[in-house]
């Protein structure tokens, strides 16, 4: 009796050494190689305003030499969130729109001072409502960031017009954020860095978080990750290397001798980058998802304006679709990040109930960044919200 419980005990052991747990996963995303290597990733699942897993794996940092790792990921290690940004833009316009300082239905030139017509339809009014759900007909210039002391209409003197009116269809561009920031910097008088982190940003708990690492304590700063992208083997640094992390001043584009203490709100809206400079953690993000639930300050803005296969979109977050989504039936509502090697996601349930947040901060050169046209993710991100399912369904 005894030797058959002895192999029933190593039995169980055995078989519960093999269960695959959400952190095992990520390790290994850290241990592929080639086309689909990655750096470091970070994995944050809430349920009801609850940390249920909270997991990271990789590297944060490289030496030098691009091999050499020098500090490990984290899930509170802050990055350049890229397009998961656009979130903080929209509850920020959402903001002052129930404040009365702006109005999602009126026409931009009330705040502009100069025209916003499109050729195909001058008479057309393009609304604030239409930048943030990318139905405004205008499409990205082949720049859309302008270094201070430069203003926007520069910008906006390159081709960016869509073939279609505005409201007629759907292109996706960067510089809609861009108007739309310098519009609330007209509104509230305000430059949009200090109106998001009033209005937004402070009001969820996340004061330690700011656009272009503005009003981000040197502390938190000092302990984010680089982005990178691998080529030969070698991991480049692309954006938030050891000097940017080590400074003290936001990082932003100005001319030599330009002073951010001389810039005018709504001189340049694209200052602060509102379409990808915030500077958060994986945990961040999905705190921030939480704020699109039925109960957040953002619900208001998911009301779909858009709707087609992998891309059905709101005032600012994606919707999406069920069957759309990795383990997630009902689908989610946020948005995804991807930019100088980064893969970001924050993603709330219909519900309100879970969130999630994530981060990759280096792919490789060859790594498919295309999402799924019928999905609109790609396969890492499936991957990633697989792993998130998993974390949410075991709690």
């Amino acid at each position: 009796m005894r030797t058959l419980i002895t192999c029933f005990i190593a039995l169980t052991l055995t078989a519960c050494a093999s269960v695959t747990t959400p952190q095992d996963e990520l390790n290994a995303l850290t241990r592929r190689e080639g086309a689909e290597a990655i750096a470091g990733v970070a994995l944050v699942v809430r349920v009801d305003g609850e940390t249920v897993f909270e997991g990271a794996a990789g590297t944060a940092e490289f030496d030098a030499d691009g091999v050499t790792p020098l500090r490990p990921m984290t899930a509170r290690s802050p990055v350049r969130a890229a397009s998961v940004s656009k979130l903080v833009t929209a509850l920020a316009a959402g903001a002052l729109w129930r404040d009365t300082w702006f109005n999602l239905e009126a026409e931009p030139r009330l705040w502009l001072g100069f025209p916003l017509d499109h050729p195909l339809a001058p008479e057309a009014r393009i609304t604030p409502a239409m930048l943030l759900s990318h139905t405004s007909g205008i499409r990205d210039p082949e720049v859309y960031w302008m270094a201070h002391p430069g203003r926007i209409e520069t910008l906006l003197d390159q081709p960016h017009w869509t073939d279609h009116a505005p409201g007629a269809g759907w292109e996706y561009a960067n510089i809609n954020c861009g108007i739309l920031a310098n519009l609330m910097e007209v509104a509230a008088q305000e430059r949009f860095d200090q109106i998001a982190r009033t209005r937004v940003l402070e009001p969820l708990g996340l004061g330690h978080t700011g656009f272009n690492w503005s009003g981000v304590p040197a502390e938190i700063r000092r302990s984010g990750a680089t982005l990178y992208v691998r080529e030969g083997g070698v991991w480049i640094e692309q954006v938030d290397g050891r000097a940017m992390l080590d400074g003290d001043n936001p990082t932003i584009l100005m001319e030599e001798g330009a002073s951010l203490d001389s810039y005018v709100p709504g001189q340049n809206g694209t200052l602060f980058s509102p379409q990808g400079g915030w500077r958060a953690s994986a945990h961040d993000m999905a705190v921030l998802a939480e704020a699109f639930g039925p109960d957040g300050m953002g619900h208001e803005l998911t009301r779909p304006i858009w709707r087609e296969p992998g891309r059905t979109w709101g005032l600012g977050p994606r919707i999406v679709q069920p069957g759309e989504a990795n383990g997630w039936p009902d689908g989610l509502i946020g948005h995804a990040g991807e930019a100088y090697g980064l893969i970001s996601g924050a993603w709330v349930t219909p519900d309100g109930r879970v969130s999630i947040g994530y981060v990759v901060n280096g792919t490789d050169a060859d790594f498919e960044r295309e999402a799924d046209p019928e999905t609109g993710f790609n396969a890492l991100e499936q991957t990633l919200l697989g792993i998130a399912a998993r974390a949410a369904g075991s709690r």
